[in-house]
């Protein structure tokens, strides 16, 4: 049986660009349903998100950034820290809730980071012209993510 792909997008959908990672769940979820992986958008991150990334066999992130110029995406490969042991906080990691699966669930499953980079990020504003067309890119991206897991591994299951 495969586990469940999640996809987890975080920020402040009331500070405009902040707001994307509830916007590319909203897409996918509708895109492609609840059967096609499980979908979670919260304004933070949380220790009991852990527990759903502990039951999933591909995890990822989508977040805002403003490190890089307004519009661009980053994708990156998150790992469990072992250095991490910190008590959760209010500004939790990706890297933190995967090192909480692994220490309380002993699991880690793949797990992706993906970020556009926001330009306005003001009370009350909606996503920016900017970052608005970038939200259906990285959603391709990710389903296309998600695709390539389920059939490696359907290939996996079918030559056990």
């Amino acid at each position: 049986m495969i586990s469940a792909p999640l996809v987890v997008g975080y920020g402040n959908p009331l500070r405009g660009d902040d707001g994307l990672g509830w916007e590319i769940v909203r897409s996918l979820a509708e895109k492609h349903g609840e059967d096609y992986a499980h979908f979670i958008a919260a304004h933070q991150l949380a220790p009991e998100i852990a527990e759903h990334v502990a039951a999933a066999g591909l995890v990822i992130f989508v977040d805002a950034a403003a490190h890089e110029p307004p519009g661009s995406i980053t994708c990156r490969k998150v790992s469990a820290n072992a250095d991490d042991t910190r008590p959760a906080t209010h500004h939790m990691t990706p890297e933190a809730v995967l090192t909480m699966a692994r220490v309380l669930y002993g699991k880690e499953p793949e797990t992706w980071l993906y970020t556009i980079n926001g330009m306005c990020f003001d009370v009350g504003a909606s996503l920016s012209g900017v970052v608005s067309p970038k939200v259906e890119e990285v959603s391709w991206l990710i389903a296309s993510q998600i695709d390539d897991y389920v059939k490696t591994m359907e290939r996996t299951t079918a030559h056990a």
